[in-house]
């Protein structure tokens, strides 16, 4: 490259080779400048954009974990939901239980001396009678007076042999009768003429060996008749009917171990007058074990 003198005017050609170096200069200059401005500024938005990445991609993986989350908390709240498992009872091991042996049954009770058995079937021969009674009743009707009173405290007589009762019209004696059959005939005792419209009585004391239950106790009559047993009114009819076996039931009956205090009353209207009275088991076969005795103890 060529000096220029002072005082010499440069060519156009050195013009144009010092705009050119100029020119080289600026732009050598310029880029020097940029590369020392933009790179950085490159380097500051490069940091920025990976920052901005960075927090997109840990603000995705947030989002991911909420979801899952969320998608597990149904499941847990429904497993909390379930009760826990009932804890299994501790095995108990059987044991032997001793169990004390029943008591021996009591010793039958000894029946009384004079006592007699009932007849095969089970029916009582034996029995305390006080007839006739007359009530006075004008017109008489059985229907009405087997539910009269008439002798005081008639559920619980304990009569013996040959002991007086006074009614209005004469006195009375109990007296001891043995049946030669099944039944009672309380026409044939008191005699022709004397067994329409009246009242009379039959009692014995039943001696059951141990207690019995269950039992049915079985009663026919001519004509309307009523049993107590104990006190207890077991049965009443209030019809006129003849004799038969068996006509009216009683049952579940209890006897006591011991003494059983019986009482038949038979109400006869006209004709045939009797009555009779038997136990038998829920099979219907006769207590033949009974001892009937005509003194109270």
């Amino acid at each position: 490259m060529s000096t220029l003198r002072r005082d010499e005017k440069p060519t156009l050609a050195q013009r144009l080779s010092l705009w050119a170096m100029t020119g080289g200069i600026v732009v050598l200059m310029g880029s020097l400048v940029g590369a020392f401005v933009i790179v950085p500024v490159l380097l500051v938005q490069s940091s920025r954009r990976k920052e901005t990445e960075q927090a997109e991609a840990r603000r995705r993986d947030e989002l991911k974990g909420e979801k899952k989350a969320a998608a597990a908390a149904p499941k847990a709240e429904t497993v909390a939901a379930k009760p826990p498992p009932a804890p299994k009872p501790p095995r108990v091991e059987p044991q032997q239980i001793s169990v004390a042996p029943p008591p021996p049954p009591a010793p039958p009770a000894p029946a009384p001396k004079g006592a007699a058995a009932v007849d095969p079937e089970g029916f009582i021969r034996n029995w305390l009678v006080l007839a006739p009674v007359r009530t006075g009743a004008t017109p008489f009707s059985g229907a009405q007076e087997i539910h009269k009173t008439q002798i005081p405290n008639e559920a619980r007589l304990r009569p013996k042999e040959n002991d007086r009762v006074s009614f209005p019209d004469r006195e009375r004696v109990w007296q001891r009768h043995v049946a030669p059959e099944y039944f009672l005939d309380l026409q044939k005792i008191v005699g022709a003429g004397r067994s329409d419209d009246v009242v009379g009585y039959a009692v014995c004391y039943v001696h059951a060996p141990q207690a019995m239950n269950g039992l049915k106790l079985l009663m026919g009559s001519n004509d309307q008749a009523k049993v107590y047993l104990n006190g207890a009114h077991l049965l009443v009819w209030d019809k006129t009917r003849s004799l038969a076996k068996d006509q009216s039931t009683a049952n579940d009956v209890q006897l006591q171990r011991g003494e059983n205090l019986l009482v038949l009353k038979v109400v006869n209207e006209k004709g045939g007058w009797s009555g009779c009275v038997r136990f038998t088991d829920r099979q219907d076969q006769p207590v033949k074990t009974l001892q009937i005795s005509l003194t109270p103890q």
